[in-house]
């Protein structure tokens, strides 16, 4: 799967030139857009700020908060969450 990077001015599709890895979280990317008449390059970032499911190989540097959202949904089917904006550290297991 490749992530689609679109240019600020023409809004094309870019390509990413160069990746440089920030931190676990975070990566810099060097992009040029694709169209020959606008020729744009810029750089873009790019961060996980929080999951949506649980890792069955959870990293124990990572302490990533779950989605809004998916906290709205365990709520919604009454499952109380193991911690208010954390994921435990175990793997998952499913029911």
């Amino acid at each position: 799967m490749r992530t689609s990077v679109y240019c600020p001015h023409c809004r094309g599709r870019a390509k990413v030139r160069t990746r440089i890895i920030l931190g676990t979280l975070l990566s810099k990317h060097y992009c040029a857009c694709l169209d020959p008449f606008c020729g744009c390059t810029f750089v873009a970032h790019l961060e996980t700020v929080y999951i949506l499911s649980p890792s069955a190989k959870p990293n124990p540097e990572v302490q990533l908060p779950v989605s809004p959202r998916a906290w709205a949904h365990k709520r919604e089917q009454n499952e109380p969450p193991a911690k208010p904006d954390l994921l435990p550290l175990l793997p998952f297991k499913p029911k």
